[in-house]
């Protein structure tokens, strides 16, 4: 398969893994107790794509409504996700292939890098503030997004065989 077609592939499964991302992220967050998100409002007023998506409009000048800030996050919230499907096809194919359950231990690091870059940005407050909930969650919606990355850009991939 081409390069060209890998980046292309790798693109695509980053968009299908964050669509994912956020179903298994409603799903948890609707069983959650209320309280928990009350919590979590007391310590931030946006997530943190939103965060960064108000510094960068502020950047420019701009004084962002609630609603630029939140289409704003959006945006920032899936260019990651799709980008780092794009990383993910890089890194599958620079390790020779293997087995397109890599996704998991990907999506792990992106766990991590969340839990500690943002706030390491002042994007929100440190982790440990938040309720055990919110690092549950965290976990569970970056695993199920390296999964569903693993596998689709296993499937995007697949040769067939003689």
């Amino acid at each position: 398969m081409p390069t060209a077609a890998k980046l292309a592939a790798g693109l695509s499964a980053g968009a299908v893994a964050t669509y994912a991302l956020g179903l298994v992220h409603d799903a948890i967050y609707r069983r959650e107790d209320e309280s928990v998100h009350r919590r979590e409002a007391v310590l931030e007023d946006h997530t943190a794509p939103q965060a960064l998506g108000e510094k960068l409009l502020r950047l420019f000048g701009e004084r962002p409504s609630e609603a630029e800030i939140e289409a704003a996050g959006k945006v920032i919230h899936w260019a990651f996700g799709i980008s780092s499907g794009l990383a993910y096809s890089i890194f599958k194919e620079r390790s020779d292939g293997g087995s397109p359950l890599l996704g998991v231990p990907f999506g792990l690091a992106l766990y991590v890098l969340h839990l500690f870059g943002v706030p390491a940005l002042k994007l929100s407050p440190p982790s440990r503030r938040f309720p055990l909930q919110t690092a549950v969650r965290g976990l569970a919606y970056h695993l199920a997004y390296g999964a569903v990355l693993g596998l689709t850009y296993g499937a995007f991939t697949q040769t067939k065989r003689r």
